[in-house]
């Protein structure tokens, strides 16, 4: 996708985490796997799951994950705790790379495995429920230089809207921007972005397909606040680019019942 700030592809493992109201750390053992081939791309892979084990030892419960994989093979997780809880910190304690396969005629096979000790921290505050944030988009899959734009965006308490694009392991912030720091949102409308007003300025969506792939697996994530935070305004205005640590702990300063988030995926193919 591409904006006037052209804006390229997407996918990383977010953890939606909260830094008021945590109970003590825990210190878990976890070990993650993944049968990804690329062996970069799977070193990211089995830490995630690492990570959401960790937690799932911790919180007990299973937590809600969305796996793609880009076409740069790079597979990540989307993770959202319920419970919210933050990892933070964690240690890397042995890998371990399998081959599944040991004929000689067949390609190998690989199995990347990690054991990491893990700093879990668990929320004692939990989501509102009351405060819930629906958005569609116009397509769920894109051509080259067609126009995406997140619909019916509605929210049940006034809210600001932040929304922002994923590249690789770096967030590029597409509201706020040059025009406007927040989408101010109330639960008797229903908006749409961009809106007529930016779309005259020049502010556009566009699928633009990663140079060498025929599609792209991206997506886009919104922030709905409650309360009007300039901290969390500013970080995202004074950074074009931003990478995942940081972005994480800038949310985390935002209360967990005060924040909602939603995750709009689609797919861009080369061609009209």
């Amino acid at each position: 996708m591409k904006t006037i700030y052209q804006i390229p592809f997407l996918i990383i493992f977010i953890l939606i985490a909260l830094t008021d109201g945590f109970a003590q750390s825990e210190k878990v053992t976890a070990i993650g796997l993944s049968l990804n081939q690329n062996i970069k791309d799977a070193i990211i892979e089995a830490k995630n799951d690492a990570k959401r084990k960790a937690i799932e030892k911790v919180a007990g419960v299973n937590i809600k994950s969305s796996t793609f994989i880009t076409s740069h093979q790079l597979s990540s997780d989307i993770v959202i705790a319920e419970t919210m809880a933050e990892i933070e910190s964690y240690n890397v304690i042995e890998w371990k790379v399998e081959n599944l396969e040991k004929q000689r005629d067949k390609e190998p096979y690989l199995r990347t495995i990690v054991n990491m000790e893990v700093t879990v921290k668990e929320s004692e505050i939990g989501p509102d429920r009351d405060f819930q944030l629906q958005a569609d988009l116009n397509k769920q899959i894109f051509h080259d230089n067609e126009e995406i734009v997140i619909e019916n965006i509605q929210i049940t308490k006034p809210a600001y809207l932040f929304i922002v694009y994923i590249n690789g392991e770096r967030l590029i912030p597409i509201v706020p921007n040059n025009y406007i720091k927040y989408l101010r949102l109330t639960p008797e409308e229903i908006i749409k972005f961009p809106t007529d007003d930016l779309k005259s300025r020049g502010l556009l969506l566009i699928a633009d397909t990663s140079e060498g792939n025929e599609y792209d697996n991206e997506q886009l994530l919104l922030i709905a606040t409650k309360v009007n935070n300039s901290i969390f305004t500013n970080f995202l205005l004074e950074n074009d680019s931003i990478n995942i640590e940081a972005f994480s702990r800038e949310l985390m300063r935002i209360p967990l019942d005060s924040r909602v988030v939603k995750i709009l995926d689609y797919e861009t193919h080369k061609g009209k």
